[in-house]
């Protein structure tokens, strides 16, 4: 699966990011952040996994994530999948919208051909203006952002009921969280809730297709990806911060999932010029 970054930044804050995303082969990043993500499906189908809860989507679905949430985008096998994603900071949306009402609408969003032309035109304009920075760019890629809200706002209120998760799920998820930044034992985690580790991890994958010590490295990963935000922290600390106490098995893992290392991942975040492609 393929990648290519564009971003803005101003002080050493990352402000805006835009990807594009294409390929086959199913994500296997868990993301998490302070941003809002917005993430509107071109072509293919999957299940959209945030905290709890595992969502349908389609071609032209908007995929929205609220500022803290985890969550992991999954096409279904061998299905061909092109994105557009739209990362920016959670204060924006109080300009547009109390964070209250967007936080009201649903995850998935499945829009008309008529929205979905709109917003696929919505978002590649703010790419675009992200990347050549013409006059007033600021300004008017605020404008697109606004209309495209607008269109969120309106096409949310069509809704689709999703099955519960399994309360087993949510309890080791809500552990998970609590502790990932610790030395975690699947076993004391098992245990605690009663559940053979076989079980435990057979609802995993079931629910949101990884096992329990994968979404932990996911996890930590996630959180080391938001760190890496800012330029002034030592990849040695963000280890530590993350859970890990060898760094060369915290390098292995960050590479394994996103083919870079911390700093090439840093350095492609903050290269306002970036357009770099990279796998993950």
């Amino acid at each position: 699966m393929k990648t290519t970054f564009k971003s803005y930044s101003s002080s050493g804050a990352l402000l805006f990011q835009v990807f594009k995303i294409s390929g086959k082969k199913s994500s296997q990043s868990l993301n998490h952040g302070t941003t809002v993500a917005l993430q509107f499906i071109i072509k293919g189908e999957g299940k959209y996994f945030v905290n709890y809860r595992c969502y349908d989507f389609r071609r032209n679905s908007l995929l929205l994530s609220r500022p803290n949430d985890n969550h992991r985008c999954m096409p279904n096998s061998g299905c061909y999948m092109d994105k557009l994603c739209l990362l920016f900071p959670s204060g924006m949306i109080g300009v547009f919208l109390p964070m209250s009402v967007y936080r009201s609408l649903p995850y998935v969003i499945y829009l008309s051909t008529k929205e979905a032309v709109r917003v696929r035109q919505l978002m590649q304009e703010i790419s675009d203006g992200i990347k050549n920075k013409p006059v007033y760019w600021y300004k008017k890629m605020l404008a697109e952002i606004w209309t495209l809200i607008i269109i969120l706002y309106r096409s949310g209120q069509r809704r689709v009921d999703t099955p519960d998760p399994h309360p087993a799920l949510k309890q080791a998820l809500a552990f998970i969280e609590k502790n990932f930044r610790s030395d975690i034992n699947i076993q004391s985690l098992c245990k605690k809730l009663d559940m053979s580790v076989g079980r435990l991890s057979h609802i995993f994958q079931d629910e949101i297709g990884m096992g329990i010590r994968h979404y932990i490295i996911q996890r930590r990963v996630a959180e080391a990806k938001l760190l890496l935000n800012s330029r002034h922290l030592e990849v040695r600390a963000i280890a530590r911060e993350v859970g890990y106490l060898d760094n060369r098995l915290f390098l292995h893992e960050f590479k394994l999932l996103t083919t870079m290392t911390p700093e090439e991942y840093r350095s492609a975040l903050f290269d306002e010029k970036s357009d770099q492609r990279i796998t993950i």
